[in-house]
């Protein structure tokens, strides 16, 4: 699939979603198995530290790995079964990014690999996001 048609396709979907929406996340880049996604910090993003909430970095990797499944032509529902996620440095400030990259995608499963950076190229967070790719209902 041409990247103008994926990026086409996804965006329809991304714009029925009023979860991202409310986050604020764009949607920078897509290629076959790679997704890369922007959050920028603002006030309702924060904890009580002031900075970014570890809840918002965790949609932003489930969405970049999500995604990363999504652009290799699944257009049903892909359900996260589980993602895990290490937290490496404060967000403070500014925006960060998330790209995901699919690792393997088989029948029923995929598992995607998600680095998020900040924008100087400090690395933020490391994740592994586990989708299940459910059949169309019928």
């Amino acid at each position: 699939m041409a990247d103008d048609a994926l990026r086409a396709r996804l965006r329809r979907r991304l714009d029925d979603s009023p979860f991202w929406t409310f986050l604020g996340m764009e949607l920078v880049e897509v290629a076959e198995g790679f997704a890369r996604v922007r959050l920028t910090l603002r006030p309702e993003l924060r904890n009580s530290f002031g900075i970014m909430h570890g809840g918002a970095l965790g949609a932003l990797v489930d969405s970049a790995g999500g995604l990363a499944v999504l652009s290799t032509g699944v257009d049903g529902p892909i359900p996260t079964v589980e993602y895990s996620l290490n937290f490496l440095a404060p967000v403070d400030a500014g925006a960060v990014t998330a790209e995901g990259r699919l690792l393997r995608r088989g029948r029923r499963i995929a598992v995607s690999e998600v680095t998020v950076t900040d924008e100087a190229g400090r690395l933020i967070a490391k994740g592994l996001v586990t989708n299940l790719i459910a059949e169309e209902p019928r």
